[in-house]
């Protein structure tokens, strides 16, 4: 126990000074040591303990009083956010809970705070074997992390290195009591199946499998920094001629291997969800080995891959619109369009404006021009990418073309645009 307090010590002085550390609190043995262990070890520290009801217990009331009980007689502040009702899906009811607890203490969180959970050893090693289970490469197999970024703050686990026995020990000798949630022995959720049934099976073999696992987590955790850093040399090697892009060309000229990594790397870092093997194969394909004239189209979760000549862009996928819409506007007042953005002028130059969409035809003569461009050549020409060039709203004034949105605006038509979601 004396190694546990040091620990955590030694926790708090790296990652807790000067913050405002929020402890995750369920009433269960893990949370309330950790709670425990904030107020006993590190008394100076700003704590805050919050409670998620999932409302799906009749007993939940119950164990938010026993936490409140809790922090109250540690000197804790205490704070219980509810889950709406009725919003968790029936095909993966224990993910979509992990997800709404969390958004609810991202609710709470303020810039530079960090959050403490109290998973150990087990959890971990549980993590591990579900990665596995999932086909997972090294990312996934390094499992949780000790402290990571969350929101706008942290997220640290502190136990992480421990054993459920560790911690059960120290609740008895601070004489903290704790509940059982019934829930945790569900054997229809796959992480209760793992704890109650196979791992049980695996340690009469191997007692020391906890520690193993978290060896392989804390293995592949470094692998992952060392891929990480040699992808990200890679992915600024192959950079497009756009920001964020990447160049075909110079993707095809990598391995198979190195290409996977490299699209792989792209895409977590900016900021989108992975796709499956099977789709990232598909992307590989269609979008980096298609012949030079085609656009091709690979989506997956809200994620849209395009090429366009020989970058590939990623974004996130374009918002429904009614490209036939015709708008009568004024101009004096901003118009919001759909999923589209809003227009203003600076400077009306009087009269009612047309907005519309493009239909082909469209031509204009730009300022310093003896003749008229289409307005395709003039897209081409401002590097306007081709999925974006039918959701520029087009203002007339009569039937002359005064301004493409963004693109370009007629004297003394001042055409300002402010894009929602994707356009360029």
């Amino acid at each position: 126990m004396e190694k546990l307090t040091e620990s955590f010590a030694h926790f708090s002085d790296q990652h807790c000074r000067n913050r405002q550390v929020w402890i995750a609190c369920s009433g269960g043995l893990d949370s309330l040591v950790l709670l425990h262990l904030a107020a006993s070890v590190s008394p100076a520290l700003s704590l805050q303990a919050i409670y998620v009801d999932h409302g799906c217990h009749p007993e939940a009331g119950q164990w938010r009083m026993h936490c409140q009980k809790t922090a109250a007689s540690l000197g804790v502040p205490f704070l219980c956010e509810s889950l709406p009702l009725n919003k968790t899906p029936d095909t993966d009811p224990e993910n979509a809970l992990r997800k709404l607890r969390y958004a609810a203490f991202l609710k709470h969180l303020g810039k530079n705070d960090i959050l403490l959970t109290g998973h150990h050893r087990a959890d971990q090693a549980e993590t591990v074997l579900l990665q596995m289970l999932r086909g997972a490469g090294p990312k996934g197999l390094a499992a949780m992390s000790v402290i990571k970024s969350f929101g706008e703050g942290r997220h640290g686990r502190p136990l992480l290195g421990f054993s459920k026995k560790t911690l059960q020990a120290y609740a008895v000798s601070v004489g903290l009591t704790w509940v059982e949630d019934p829930s945790n022995i569900d054997r229809r959720f796959m992480r209760n199946y793992l704890r109650h049934d196979v791992m049980p099976l695996i340690q009469r073999r191997w007692p020391q499998m906890d520690e193993v696992l978290s060896r392989v987590a804390e293995n592949c955790a470094d692998l992952q920094a060392c891929l990480n850093d040699f992808l990200q040399e890679e992915m600024k090697q192959c950079a497009g001629s756009e920001r964020g892009t990447l160049s075909v060309r110079k993707l095809q000229a990598l391995s198979d291997i190195r290409r996977r990594g490299v699209v792989r790397h792209w895409i977590a870092a900016s900021g989108f969800i992975l796709p499956p093997r099977k789709k990232l194969l598909q992307l590989l394909q269609d979008a980096v080995f298609a012949r030079m004239d085609r656009m091709p189209h690979v989506t997956w979760q809200g994620a849209d891959v395009r090429r366009y000549r020989d970058d590939l862009h990623i974004m996130r996928s374009l918002l429904p619109h009614d490209p036939a819409q015709r708008i009568d506007w004024d101009g004096h007042s901003p118009l919001l369009i759909k999923n589209i953005g809003v227009l203003s002028v600076t400077a009306p130059a009087g009269g009612g404006y047309t907005v519309c969409f493009r239909r082909g035809g469209e031509v204009c003569q730009l300022p310093g021009r003896s003749v008229h461009h289409s307005l395709k050549k003039i897209f081409q020409a401002q590097g306007v990418l081709p999925w974006c060039r039918d959701r520029i709203p087009l203002v007339f004034m009569g039937s002359q073309l005064v301004a493409a949105a963004g693109v370009f605006s007629l004297s003394p038509h001042c055409v300002s645009f402010q894009p929602s979601g994707v356009i360029y």
